[in-house]
């Protein structure tokens, strides 16, 4: 399976949980940084990832650049980044949101993850639609379909993928 279909799988078990529990609006980004970093953890022997979050407790292991980054290693040494991902879900300010969508953008990544959160009445409904835009005429040679943009409805409480 590739990792693009396991973070989907992934974010679909979430909503579920996210759902059953209640998660509070002002937690979802530290719940969703944390499983996220939860579920690729249990992954990391098959995959050899590594994941680093920026909840981490341990202060060696906190990320600075993004808000979760799965780095690739083969026989203990640094080879790539599998995953690099930002979560807005606590932010309503449109700008800040595309300033670190457009840091994402650059990053050098295998995959690409972004999500922020928006409600039916807001501006940030069709944001996602302008990111994938904004993807595609990006010029670089990374392939549009390794970009994941999910936003979370908070009136549908599920997320919508471009």
């Amino acid at each position: 399976m590739s990792t693009n279909r396991k973070i989907h799988n992934i974010l679909s078990k979430l909503t579920s949980e996210i759902i059953a529990e209640g998660w509070k609006p002002k937690d979802v980004n530290a719940k969703l940084k944390s499983r996220l970093s939860e579920e690729f953890r249990d992954l990391k022997d098959e995959y050899t990832y590594m994941p680093n979050s920026s909840d981490e407790k341990e202060s060696s292991h906190k990320e600075w650049l993004y808000d979760l980054t799965i780095r690739r290693y083969k026989n203990g040494r640094f080879v790539g980044v599998e995953i690099a991902a930002e979560f807005e879900l606590s932010s309503t300010c449109e700008g800040g949101i595309r300033r670190d969508f457009f840091k994402l953008l650059q990053a050098d990544a295998a995959n690409k993850l972004f999500i922020y959160k928006h409600d039916e009445r807001d501006s940030l409904k069709n944001l996602g639609s302008i990111m994938r835009d904004s993807a595609n005429v990006y010029e670089n040679d990374y392939p549009p379909e390794k970009l994941i943009i999910a936003s979370w409805s908070t009136t549908d409480q599920c997320f919508t993928f471009y």
